[in-house]
């Protein structure tokens, strides 16, 4: 089977598993959202931001180095699974001794012990970061997507859901994420084990050298990636306090969540592709430029007609006592398109190997996008802030777009914007549609129906430019989505 053949059967089984996972997260979110309130959001947010940089610190270099590692021993797996295991231990452990006692300078008291109950998250992923690495190497993804389905549905659904009607409060949101890192590590490992993997008990020095000389090269873009996606929690949190952070956290989680379904899927897949392809420029070309215009199709009408649909997607979703969260919908959208296909263009460069660049350009985002933080939060409240976050976002952007144009394409920048044409227009229809709409339809119409209207007229729109202006973009959704063969596909 042909590595193009591959790629759109493993992104059409997890697209299956993401679309039922954010229905399932929309659901969970808007049960939690009338059980918990935006402070213990907040604190729970606020623990996080010190516990995520070190998780991936930790797993997210690893994961992606025994992906693009060519010539991956068994020795070198069985040693870096031990490796990471013992630092995670070993990390946890000093984790949680520095928590202090009790917590002051104005930080809840409840602040410090959130923060010690989830200490044990660092040990419960990494022990899953090999498991999940090769799932991906050998094209697995239905295995990563049962991994993930378990944790979501069973973890931050189910243990959380049961422990905040108990009256656990943020501690139910504690008790929800370490249940979802547990499952899916449980999982990744049973679906690896099924798959062959077999971890034996070895440590060996000269196996693990260039697997953690890889891992190093590509943790330090890790790192400062984890940092970014963690900055407007610290900045916001910090400066406008635990209900400004509540109200922010659940309320990228739903302009996020709908983008993160349709992007996941590719970028995680394409990621092993290009690897596969990225010494070969023609079908390289052919695979990345299929890949940016079907994530722009998908990204920027979705993008565009959640930043026009705010009121109503939070009434419905999260309920009256969110009605905050609406203002901050719009710059989260936008923020939301340009990180997206920022990621997307990353993972070309990623799989060319473009590390050190790839490090020059997160290092730069993250300072447009600190004094982009701060100084909108300083002057504009939470609004403010997160159009500074936008700026940030489209900085990003651009460079991974100049970079992979240039350096490892070989074409353009032009030939590669051309490429989001397709979902430039049918995000254009989709903005229009969504603001007529009101005027439309009956004044005072339940929130319930103007979104489900949204809804339709968006799906409506993007159907219409596709299948008469792109058709070559609806050939390949079709594909994506299993609706049309792939004759590649046959051995």
């Amino acid at each position: 089977m042909s590595v193009e053949a591959r790629s759109i059967r493993a992104i059409r089984i997890t697209l299956l598993a993401n679309g039922a996972s954010a229905l399932g997260q929309i659901a969970i979110m808007a049960v939690l959202a009338r059980l918990v309130t935006s402070e213990e959001y907040g604190l729970v947010a606020g623990a996080l931001v010190l516990i995520r940089p070190v998780q991936y610190l930790l797993t997210s270099g690893a994961e992606r180095a025994v992906i693009l590692m060519p010539g991956l021993t068994d020795d070198g797996v069985d040693s870096a699974f031990w490796a990471i295991l013992a630092a995670a231990l070993g990390v946890s452990i000093l984790l949680a001794a520095a928590v202090p006692p009790a917590v002051h300078f104005g930080v809840p008291a409840d602040f410090g012990a959130i923060l010690l109950a989830l200490t044990p998250l660092v040990a419960l992923s990494a022990a899953g970061t090999v498991f999940r690495g090769m799932l991906r190497r050998r094209f697995a993804f239905g295995g990563l997507a049962t991994a993930d389905l378990a944790g979501q549905m069973l973890g931050t659904g189910a243990v959380a859901i049961l422990a905040a009607a108990a009256g656990w409060g943020a501690y139910a949101l504690v008790a929800g994420v370490l249940a979802q890192a547990l499952l899916q590590t449980g999982v990744a490992a049973a679906r690896a084990y099924a798959a062959g993997l077999r971890i034996r008990p070895r440590l060996r020095r000269a196996a693990l050298a260039p697997v953690l000389a890889a891992s190093l090269s590509i943790s330090r873009t890790s790192a400062l990636e984890v940092l970014y996606g963690q900055l407007p929690s610290a900045i916001i949190g910090g400066m406008l306090g635990a209900h400004a952070l509540g109200l922010y956290n659940r309320a990228y989680s739903l302009a996020q969540v709908p983008v993160e379904m349709i992007v996941t899927p590719l970028t995680r897949v394409q990621t092993s592709s290009v690897s596969a392809l990225r010494d070969e420029l023609a079908p390289l070309r052919r695979a990345c430029g299929n890949l940016i215009e079907t994530s722009a199709a998908a990204i920027l009408p979705l993008c565009g007609g959640i930043m026009l649909a705010g009121p109503e997607l939070v009434a419905v979703a999260l309920g009256p006592d969110w009605a905050e969260a609406a203002d901050t919908i719009p710059w989260l959208a936008l923020a939301a398109a340009a990180i997206m296909l920022g990621h997307v263009f990353a993972v070309v460069n990623e799989g060319a190997l473009r590390l050190d660049e790839r490090f020059r350009i997160q290092a730069t985002t993250m300072l447009v996008a600190a004094a982009g933080l701060a100084l909108g939060a300083w002057g504009g409240g939470l609004a403010g802030a997160l159009a500074g976050w936008t700026a940030g976002a489209v900085v990003f952007m651009a460079l991974h777009l100049d970079l992979m144009a240039r350096s490892v394409l070989h074409l353009p920048t032009s030939a590669v914007l051309a490429r989001l044409l397709p979902g430039a227009t049918a995000a254009a229809a989709c903005c229009a549609a969504v603001t007529a709409l009101p005027h439309a339809l009956p004044a005072g119409i339940a929130p319930a129906w103007l979104l489900g209207a949204d809804v339709a007229a968006c799906g409506a729109c993007v159907v219409l430019v596709y299948a008469v202006l792109f058709p070559r973009v609806m050939h390949a959704i079709l594909q994506y989505g299993g609706l049309r063969r792939v004759a590649a596909a046959e051995p």
